[in-house]
């Protein structure tokens, strides 16, 4: 398999199809922003069922994990997975009582995977032991429903060595998977840092922050440490949210 010949359908199986827009994102754009952030919801809630190929999972924030479930029962799509975020996007500032409070809502709700910000502010400062602890709490509570855990590291704001320290604390706590990004950073995924990534967690890597069809396959080469081979969701994931939507008659 040849990544860089890919389509978005190709690689809808390892997708993590995101919807993470807040209320206030409307603020000044609609006269309404609540009703237009719940419009915005419904349309993307709707596109993903009428996708070529569905995506392997729902990527939502955790207060948005019950609606999302009860919409996919009602479509028959309940094989799709919901991931929720806790604590984000600036969740290593938050303290681990109130992330660990929100995984516990998000699971108790129906989420089978959790996505949390690194405290990489924590790690910058040389604070591995506040680092270690958040993610040890947030591995316990998901075990415990045996969910995934997906570690955000962040990485535009770290030092090689900082993404190295980063994905060895990860793998100590049991994470399931080191990811790129928020979205919401200075920057995205790179092929450097996932380069890194890769040498330094023996885990499940996921690409997110700015990927798209022109830097997809080098992308996912670099992940995987491989030219080519088979995708599997349970190795590599690909957040995105534009990736799989179908682009429009007459627009670019």
């Amino acid at each position: 398999m040849d990544y860089r010949a890919l389509t978005p359908a190709d690689v809808a199986c390892i997708c993590d199809h995101t919807f993470l827009a807040r209320p206030e994102a409307f603020r000044g754009q609609a006269a309404d922003p609540l009703a237009a952030y719940e419009t915005a919801w419904d349309d993307f809630l709707r596109q993903t069922f009428t996708l070529p190929a569905p995506p392997y999972a729902i990527c939502v924030r955790h207060d948005e994990v019950e609606p999302t479930i009860r919409r996919l029962a009602a479509e028959n799509r309940l094989a799709i997975q919901v991931a929720a975020t806790v604590g984000f996007p600036l969740g290593d500032r938050n303290p681990s009582a109130l992330k660990l409070q929100e995984t516990r809502w998000a699971l108790d709700h129906g989420a089978t995977e959790i996505d949390t910000v690194l405290r990489w502010r924590d790690l910058k400062n040389g604070d591995e032991r506040s680092v270690a602890n958040d993610l040890t709490a947030l591995r316990a509570a998901t075990a415990g429903y045996r969910a995934r855990l997906k570690v955000i590291l962040e990485v535009c704001e770290l030092t090689d060595d900082e993404i190295r320290r980063a994905c060895r604390l990860c793998g100590e706590a049991g994470a399931d998977f080191v990811k790129t990004s928020t979205g919401f950073g200075r920057g995205g995924a790179t092929v450097h840092a996932l380069r890194l990534m890769r040498e330094s967690f023996a885990g499940g890597i996921k690409i997110s922050g700015g990927v798209t069809a022109n830097n997809l396959g080098e992308l996912l080469e670099a992940a995987t440490g491989a030219p080519g081979g088979a995708l599997d969701p349970l190795k590599i994931r690909l957040g995105e949210s534009s990736l799989l939507k179908p682009v429009s008659p007459g627009k670019d």
